[in-house]
């Protein structure tokens, strides 16, 4: 349950965070703004935090207990088969996760010196990259 329940709030907040994007503009003649709503008001890059917490939680889901059966003395190669390719599976999800952290982590980190380059001394220096109050 809870990697279901982590996977919906992932995916609404990364909703929510692109539609801030997307309505940024206010004044049509201001080019670029600094998001301040939501989780933009602890890190660069929420839209993307969101999507590696959405990707985790798939992670997460993907992890049952293998042990049911072999703990209750059903010692049958049906079930080491299921175990076994359940374990290729994670593999494939973890290797699929690492991924999505690498390639969205410098996506942030290159949002990031664009803003603060952009923005210079008007962006607030305390926001961090991707996860808030950490990096």
């Amino acid at each position: 349950w809870f990697g279901a329940c982590l996977c919906i709030y992932a995916q609404y907040e990364h909703f929510k965070h692109h539609q801030i994007l997307a309505n940024i503009r206010t004044d049509p003649s201001v080019k670029y703004e600094i998001p301040k709503q939501r989780y933009f008001r602890f890190v660069s890059s929420p839209h993307y935090l969101f999507e590696i917490i959405f990707y985790l939680s798939l992670v997460l889901m993907e992890f049952p207990s293998c042990n049911n059966g072999i703990q209750s003395n059903q010692d049958s190669g049906i079930t080491h088969v299921l175990c076994l390719l359940g374990t290729i599976s994670r593999f494939n999800s973890m290797a699929l996760f690492l991924w999505v952290v690498s390639n969205l982590t410098v996506s942030a980190i290159n949002t990031d010196s664009w803003y603060r380059e952009k923005f210079r001394d008007e962006y607030p220096s305390q926001r961090k990259i991707l996860v808030p109050f950490i990096f």
